[in-house]
């Protein structure tokens, strides 16, 4: 089980105001997560094949998937940009 101070500390990174009950019940799940994690990493892939088509997607080409032109165009429809990106406010 995880310490309420841990649990605390999480939901503050994670920006969470939260009650007593509310971080037990965050500390419960957190461990639950934290446990199945831990068993799926006793399994033992060493034996699985990746079948043809996942093989593909892993080892595609990262490449640009729109024609200049469409890319062109859909800039021009974005409400602001710079350069070749779409400008959007900042969240921060």
């Amino acid at each position: 089980m995880m310490d309420k101070k841990e649990i605390e500390h999480i939901a503050q990174l994670s920006h969470l105001q939260l009650k007593d009950k509310d971080l037990e019940k965050l500390g419960q799940d957190l461990v639950s997560i934290l446990d199945y994690i831990d068993q799926l990493k006793k399994i033992d892939i060493s034996k699985v094949e990746l079948g043809e088509e996942a093989e593909k997607m892993s080892l595609r080409e990262d490449r640009v998937q729109l024609p200049l032109s469409e890319a062109s165009q859909l800039l021009a429809l974005a409400p602001s940009s710079q350069g070749p990106h779409i400008k959007v406010q900042s969240i921060f």
